[in-house]
């Protein structure tokens, strides 16, 4: 049980800190390239991020174990 929460905590940090690194590549791209295609690929990637890992829609596809 321990090894599944310490995934589980490691999976969170991962995405974490995907998603801050995505947000930094961001703030750049804002500041020095003034790209908004390129800003709403960015936005994009984080929004399927947040919606596949911290809501749980991965888990609309798994079969269930019973």
């Amino acid at each position: 049980m321990q090894d599944n929460k310490r995934a589980a905590y490691a999976l969170i940090r991962n995405v974490f800190l995907v998603l801050f690194v995505v947000s930094l590549a961001e703030l750049a791209v804002a500041i020095y390239l003034e790209s908004t295609v390129l800003l709403l690929l960015l936005a994009s990637a984080k929004a399927v991020l947040v919606v596949y890992y911290f809501m749980h829609i991965y888990r609309l596809w798994r079969q269930e174990a019973h």
